[in-house]
């Protein structure tokens, strides 16, 4: 198995006009059956939307959190782009490979 991850660094405005900065790893990527979402900080919440490569949204989850492990065995193989959002304001988009060989 493939355990590399790839990791974004993104910083965010809060109401509290604090910088918050937010490390969302995906693994294993490419992934066959399923994959982990590690969210830093561990305690934060999101909504991910998981589009395939024609745009097409193909799975939707309220409240993700850290640690949730996103099963994908019904999906064909191919590239997807998992959106991470909160209040309905796009987070982070990011790629993931599901590859079955």
């Amino acid at each position: 198995a493939d355990h590399n991850s790839e990791c974004d660094t993104i910083v965010t405005n809060s109401n509290s006009l604090d910088k918050q900065v937010i490390n969302i790893y995906i693994q294993p990527n490419p992934a066959s059956e399923y994959f982990n979402l590690n969210f830093i900080p561990s305690s934060l919440l999101l909504n991910v939307d998981l589009f395939n490569s024609c745009g097409q949204k193909v799975l939707h989850l309220e409240s993700a959190k850290n640690g949730d492990i996103i099963n994908i065995s019904n999906l064909p193989v191919g590239l997807y782009f998992i959106t991470f959002f909160d209040s309905n304001k796009t987070i982070l988009t990011k790629k993931i490979a599901i590859n079955r060989q």
